[in-house]
């Protein structure tokens, strides 16, 4: 609520409208800085000062709008923004074009390296980041789910060489349970999945009696 009328104007309007001699005391007298600024205001508490009814409070705060003596925005529970200031208009509105650009450009940049970090899989998403803000030789964070995939790759490709070297060394063949408790200081689910990759490239087949075979 903001007041447009100075102290002199508004004992004059009371005085030709007795019935808004209080309220606009109690606004006065309640919140300071309301002549001429935008300040929020209480209608329960102006009701209960005047003891009225709120809705009696905000009829009254409605008509003093109307007739110009003061700005009343009602509180609606929603969130509002309030311009203090008039919109510049376009005619007078100037930008600095190359400005502009840089701006743009630079903000598109930062976006496009915002989508990358998200989607690549490649780097240590830690290293990658601070990369961005030239921290170049930053170790990997081992934790982020690139260094975690990387961990799983490689810890499977060592179970598939230990595999191979085996069964070479042995000559013989294995079940995958076999397999599996020869190599129990590793995840089963590594071991398996190292086996089902081994199948796929050819290196191994599984013979009729459900033995591993190097091919």
């Amino acid at each position: 609520c903001c007041i447009y009328y100075s102290k002199i104007d508004l004992y004059d309007f009371y005085i030709r409208h007795p019935e808004f001699e209080d309220i606009i005391k109690v606004l006065l007298r309640s919140y300071d800085g309301i002549l001429g600024n935008y300040v929020f205001i209480n209608e329960n508490e102006i009701a209960y000062r005047l003891k009225k009814e709120k809705n009696d409070i905000k009829q009254q705060l409605k008509s003093l709008h109307k007739d110009g003596i003061l700005d009343y925005l009602p509180l609606t529970g929603l969130p509002k923004i309030s311009f203090l200031k008039d919109r510049i208009p376009l005619s007078k509105l100037q930008l600095d074009e190359k400005k502009y650009n840089f701006l743009k450009e630079r903000r598109t940049d930062m976006l496009n390296k915002m989508i990358e970090y998200a989607e690549q899989k490649y780097q240590c998403r830690q290293q990658f980041l601070l990369q961005y803000f030239n921290e170049i030789n930053s170790p990997i964070c081992g934790v982020c789910d690139v260094c975690i995939d990387d961990k799983r790759y490689k810890a499977i490709e060592n179970i598939k060489k230990k595999i191979l070297q085996t069964m070479i060394k042995q000559a013989q063949k294995y079940s995958v349970d076999e397999i599996c408790n020869i190599f129990q200081k590793h995840s089963k689910d590594h071991i398996l999945q190292a086996i089902r990759e081994m199948i796929d490239d050819n290196l191994i087949r599984i013979d009729e009696n459900e033995k591993i075979k190097i091919n």
